[in-house]
Formats: structure tokens, sequence, C-alpha cells
């Protein structure tokens, strides 16, 4: 009775590893899967937001049809850190950031222009398949605080971008018509 125990005891422990391992190989395929997907939406999006990347100018208009006033808006490449669900780790993603500026004309002639940034953008989304452009971000106010800033536009095949502008605080502020000057900042 013992020798057919042990012979149980070493089949079932041998089934078990064995088992064991294939369960094993199939979880870190599936792992080595999703951190390809992972890998390959990562470059899709950086792909996708790379040609923003510049300095844009324009006008910005208000609802209330009171007086446009010239803005410039510069990109610049961000990564934001993403933790994986499911996942014990983090990726490192690419995003937009940058301000928005209204454009204040020198005083003096020979002098550089004055730029009163309206927003600060930190976080962008692009919808490859609407060319639709989402940028948060916000702004910080002595006497209120930080003021939510969000940027809704449709870049257009020659990378100018039509954009309406909102805040927390006041709402809409305006429609921005810009159009790309430079790919470097």
């Amino acid at each position: 009775m013992s020798i057919w125990n042990k012979g149980l005891g070493t089949g079932l422990l041998l089934a078990l590893a064995l088992g064991t391992a294939g369960c094993n190989q199939q979880v870190q395929d599936a792992l080595q899967r999703e951190g390809m997907e992972l890998q390959q939406n990562t470059q899709r999006q950086e792909d996708l937001l790379a040609p923003l990347v510049g300095h844009y100018r324009g006008m910005l208009r208000q609802p209330d049809g009171s007086a446009d006033k010239p803005v410039a808006l510069v990109l610049v490449p961000t990564t934001i850190i993403v933790q994986n669900p499911g996942r014990n780790d983090i990726t490192q993603y690419p995003s937009l950031g940058g301000t928005l500026n209204v454009i204040v004309p020198p005083l003096r002639e020979g002098e550089a222009d004055d730029w009163i940034t309206i927003a600060s953008y930190d976080m962008a989304s692009l919808d490859g398949f609407r060319s639709r452009l989402t940028l948060t971000g916000n702004i910080q106010s002595a006497s209120i605080g930080f003021i939510k800033v969000h940027f809704d536009g449709v870049v257009h095949p020659d990378y100018s971008i039509t954009a309406r502008i909102s805040t927390s605080l006041k709402g809409e502020v305006g429609t921005l018509e810009l159009t790309k000057i430079a790919d470097t900042l």
C-alpha cells in the first residue's frame, strides 16, 4: 500500500508541476503580448502628436463680439506616467503640453512683443480619425487659486487649428483660429 501511495504522490506532484509550468508559460505569453500592444499604442500616440509640436499664431475671437486678440500657442512634447491597469508597472506615455498667450504689442518701436499667458496645458488627447485635439490644464490665480482650462479643437490637414477654449471660472472664453508658423520653438 505504501508503494502505491508513493507512486500516486509522485505522479500527482509531477502532474501539478507540469500543469503549473504550462500555466506560467501562458501567463508569460499574455504579459508579453500586453507589453507589445502597450508599446505599439505608445508609438502610435507619439506618431500622431509629433507633427503638432511647434509655434502657432492666430486670433482669439470672443463670444460677445468684442475686440479680437492676437495670440500665440506653443506646443511641446511631454510625457505622462500611466499606471498600467492590472499590472504592477507604469508606462511613460507621450502627450503635449504648452501655453496659450495673448500677444501685447511693444510700447516702443524695436522692442519685442510681450506675451501674457492665459492658459497652461499639461495633457493632450488627439483622436486621429476625427482630427480632434483636446488639451487640458490649469492656470494659477492669486485671488482664486487654480482655474481649470480646456481646449477643444480640430486639426486641419495643413496643421492649422480651430478651437474653442473655456475655463472652470468663466465658461467659454472664445474661439481660436491658429496657423502653424514653426515646427521648432
